[in-house]
Order: structure tokens, then C-alpha cells, then sequence
């Protein structure tokens, strides 16, 4: 979603929260709170400032997951695994 500037609307229970959080990028309520969940998603509805904002915010949280950070991430870790093993 947030590769094409969906925000997120989330429990603090997923995964995403912590990213969502960070980047402010949605809005995080209570895992297994539903009124507060609801109360979320009207004032997203209601806010078009609000999603532009994070729609703008989701953008720059999809940077973290790009194939080319990753591939980079992967590769160091193929890069440094060797190294590691040696001191057990």
C-alpha cells in the first residue's frame, strides 16, 4: 500500500505499526480496540489534508523496502555471514 501512497490504518499489534509510526504514515490505535480503530478510520475519511500528508510520508516508508536497499542488505549479509561463522 504504501508504495502508491495508501496510508495504513493499523493496530499497534501488525507488523507495519512500528513503520507506520516512524514515518507517520497512518494512524496506529490499540490492538483489539475497535471503537478507537472506527474513530480512526472516520477521521481519516474526513481528513484530506490528513491522507495527503500520509500519503506523502508512505511514500518515503516504501524507500526502506526498494529492491535496490534490499538486494544491499542481502548482499551484505552474504558478504558477512562467512566472517561470522569463523568466531563460533
Amino acid at each position: 500500500a504504501a508504495s502508491v501512497g495508501t496510508p495504513s490504518v493499523t493496530s499497534d499489534g501488525a507488523g507495519i505499526a512500528d513503520w507506520v509510526r516512524r514515518y507517520d504514515a497512518g494512524s496506529v490505535v490499540r490492538r483489539a480496540n475497535v471503537p478507537e480503530l472506527a474513530d480512526a478510520i472516520i477521521a481519516a475519511l474526513q481528513s484530506p489534508e490528513l491522507r495527503l500528508r500520509w500519503a506523502g510520508s508512505c511514500l518515503e516508508l516504501a524507500k526502506e523496502f526498494s529492491v535496490e536497499r534490499v538486494a544491499r542488505m542481502l548482499v551484505e549479509c552474504f558478504v558477512t555471514l562467512p566472517n561470522l561463522r569463523s568466531k563460533f
